[in-house]
């Protein structure tokens, strides 16, 4: 949604959200996508693998124009929401809840859905998407061979297999209305129940690049790879949450290099450095987010500048640099300087050291978790860029770094919004900024600035390996099942 700029912004322009307002997130994104390819931010769920292939091969088989094809689709998802509401008496799964819970909720709690309305698509339905969550779902379900281009049963989609496991959802999927009491001897159709049954072995061998119907690509390689890995540290570790446990692993101590396992994972070094370099990131969304959001009403650079002096110590950069841990053991080790810098408070002198920590890394890091985590010292904002700018500035007072700081990011957001300026239908101008400048070195702000890490994908692939049965979640944590072991070999 747009808003209306302020009365002093330019006539004809329109101001909106822009997701990444200094660009520091692609390599990050990209290398997350690169290292698990098939399971995404979006595709929590390993049931709905098994469910839109099982609805390619039924439309197939019916002969089903595209309209009615689409329209099965959100039915059997409607469907699959509803038996996993009953199943677990309203509340979420240990997997989460069933896509499009939330939009359904009134008609679940009612006890009775209309299928015709409750699956709806568009404005005021249950998904914005006429594929439903298909959509979501449909580069995933192509890379492992579920879905074909055009949506029909791909080359991995075991059409047998799928009905005899969920056959009873498309029955479901086609009633008038479903009934609450109807839907409790359904349990086995739930989003929890799949690592039982054989669409959860399925889905778990595709996944897992052991099924031969799955292409034997480099990215089936990578995912695989990706997996052991995982599964190797959650095998030998307490871990409550991949990203936040298995990340810190990942990033931190000696447990790749001289774990016998991990140290021969070929993808292990690259998630070492896209870890840190997701610190990094963080630390440059929350600084930006903290700068915007503190400009109210017309503000002066000079006065962000001044802002962000205050938050930091005095001397020169070369003194503040000298406050910080060391970001490397005795043993040749990263240690957890990000993790212990970002305790307790939160500013941002806290996002200046992790920054100036992830430069220290570009000295002590090697290999393919160097390449992965410095970035062109030619690229702004890049860990390799940030070392050479605290170089430069080392004898600086800190007031003029923060000075030097504040203009290069308001220069850049500005670039960025401007390179993703679009024209309006109606003549107006869109513009993707939370902060406008304008001459004279005045400011103002459209709205706020968010903030947070880029999702590298981690806990959606372990939620995923959970519904097929790789992985197991119970109040210990997680860990890793008979099956996994037996697939991971």
């Amino acid at each position: 949604m747009t808003v209306e700029g302020p009365a002093w912004s330019s006539p004809g322009l329109r101001v909106g959200v822009g997701r990444y307002p200094l660009a520091v997130e692609q390599p990050v994104m990209s290398k997350a996508a690169r290292l698990v390819p098939g399971v995404t931010t979006v595709t929590p769920h390993a049931r709905y693998f098994a469910v839109h292939g099982l609805v390619a091969a039924e439309a197939r088989a019916q002969g089903l124009d595209r309209e009615r094809t689409q329209d099965l689709v959100r039915r059997a998802e409607v469907a699959l929401a509803a038996v996993s509401f009953v199943h677990h008496g309203g509340h979420d799964s240990t997997i989460g809840r069933a896509h499009g819970t939330d939009a359904l909720i009134s008609w679940l709690k009612s006890g009775m859905v209309p299928l015709a309305e409750a699956s709806r698509a568009g404005r005021g339905g249950y998904v914005g998407s006429a594929w439903g969550f298909s959509a979501a779902y449909f580069g995933s379900e192509l890379t492992i061979g579920v879905l074909a281009p055009d949506r029909a049963p791909g080359p991995a989609c075991e059409e047998p297999l799928l009905r005899r496991s969920l056959g009873e959802l498309l029955e479901l999927a086609r009633r008038e209305q479903l009934q609450a009491d109807d839907l409790a001897g359904h349990h086995d159709l739930c989003i929890c129940a799949g690592a039982g049954t054989e669409d959860g072995d399925w889905l778990a061998g595709l996944l897992c690049g052991t099924d031969t119907r799955a292409p034997d690509t480099e990215a089936t390689q990578r995912r695989r790879a990706t997996i052991q890995l995982v599964a190797r540290i959650i095998d030998t570790h307490k871990i409550g949450t991949v990203t936040g446990d298995v990340g810190n692993i990942l990033a931190f101590g000696s447990f790749l290099t001289e774990d016998q396992i991990t140290a021969r994972s070929p993808v292990a070094g690259e998630w070492r450095g896209l870890v840190l370099r997701n610190h990094t990131v963080s630390a440059w969304r929350r600084l930006w987010a903290w700068l915007v959001n503190g400009v109210s009403e017309l503000t002066h650079v000079d006065d962000m500048v001044a802002a962000l002096a205050d938050q930091l110590p005095v001397g020169t950069v070369e003194s503040f640099l000298a406050t910080l841990p060391p970001t490397m053991s005795a043993a040749g080790e990263p240690t957890n300087a990000e993790v212990l810098l970002g305790a307790g408070s939160d500013g941002p002198q806290q996002d200046l050291a992790i920054l100036a920590a992830g430069a220290a890394r570009t000295r002590e890091l090697t290999g393919p978790a160097l390449q992965v985590f410095a970035g062109r010292p030619d690229q702004e904002l890049t860990p390799s860029w940030f070392s050479a700018l605290l170089h430069a500035q080392r004898s600086s007072p800190m007031a003029d770094f923060a000075c030097r700081l504040v203009q290069l990011l308001v220069a850049r957001s500005e670039r960025v919004a401007f390179m993703k300026t679009r024209r309006n239908a109606d003549g107006t101008l869109w513009f993707p900024g939370r902060l406008r400048s304008l001459d004279g070195g005045w400011l103002y702000r459209t709205g706020k600035e968010r903030r947070g890490s880029v999702n590298l994908r981690l806990d959606r692939l372990g939620n995923v390996l959970v519904g097929a049965g790789v992985l197991a979640a119970g109040p210990e944590g997680l860990s890793v099942t008979e099956k996994g072991r037996a697939l991971l070999g």
